[in-house]
């Protein structure tokens, strides 16, 4: 059942602060080794399926929140062999989340075909599985980032900016929904373009010391806005529907995953 969606403070403040925590045990993990990053990331894809299908308003919640787990916990697992040599040597680690995408189509319908409940929406409720699982699938290029040089900066930058994309989405700001994301990048790009210069050199990831990378603020600043924009974004859809904890599941994980592939992209390109 839809509810009326609630006020942007009541979702956005407390999915900036869970943000940040999913956020800060990601690099955490990244630090300690890539299984603890993959258990890190498993978590955050399950929290994120927790609320997906009721803020879509589809059907079939439990069979698509199987179907896209099961997606990304494989994802998971083969960025990890692809990133470390360990599986198709001349395959790149973005190569996997098209080996699993594919089998989730059908899965996906196989899983409706299974539904006793008269299948009602079955076009939202595939809709919303397969959505769930390319968000889910893509976080796990987190791990495939991290075996970059400039991944893990970026990474870093791209979850700053989550965060501070929903914080500031939590303070209103004349000129509505516009001019709230556009304060986001700006403030997000700060933020990301800051911490690309701060001497962390006690967090690292893969023998690589994260921040003062050499990749300079305007690659940071550019990951971080744009993630703040993506966090901006998945709120609005987290406050259209569903109970106010699925909102703020859906808030809290998604920018975070989506930080993932933003960062293994900036990575790539400046390697």
């Amino acid at each position: 059942m839809r509810t009326s969606p609630a006020g942007p403070t009541a979702v956005a403040l407390p999915a900036a602060g869970v943000a940040l925590v999913l956020a800060l045990v990601a690099l955490l993990a990244a630090a300690a080794g890539d299984l603890l990053l993959a258990f890190a990331l498993a978590a955050v894809q399950g929290v994120l399926l927790t609320g997906w299908h009721r803020v879509c308003g589809a059907g079939g919640a439990a069979g698509g929140a199987l179907v896209a787990l099961a997606a990304a916990l494989g994802a998971d697992g083969l960025v990890a062999a692809v990133a470390d040599g360990r599986l198709a040597p001349r395959a790149t680690p973005a190569e996997p989340v098209l080996w699993v995408l594919g089998p989730a189509v059908l899965v996906a319908f196989l899983a409706q075909l299974a539904r006793r409940d008269g299948r009602p929406d079955v076009v939202r409720s595939v809709t919303a599985t397969l959505a769930a699982a390319v968000v889910a699938v893509l976080g796990a290029l987190a791990l495939g980032a991290v075996q970059v040089p400039e991944g893990a900066a970026a990474l870093a930058s791209g979850l700053l900016g989550a965060v501070v994309g929903l914080a500031v989405a939590a303070v209103p700001v004349p000129g509505g929904a516009p001019a709230g994301a556009g304060l986001a990048a700006v403030l997000g790009a700060g933020a990301g373009a800051a911490l690309a210069v701060a001497p962390l050199d006690r967090l690292v990831v893969d023998g690589d010391a994260v921040g003062a990378l050499g990749w300079g603020p305007a690659a940071g600043a550019g990951c971080a806005a744009v993630a703040a924009l993506l966090a901006v974004a998945v709120l609005q859809l987290a406050r259209t529907g569903g109970d106010r904890a699925s909102s703020l599941a859906v808030a809290a994980a998604a920018p975070v995953l989506l930080a993932a592939p933003l960062a293994y992209a900036v990575g790539r390109a400046l390697a």
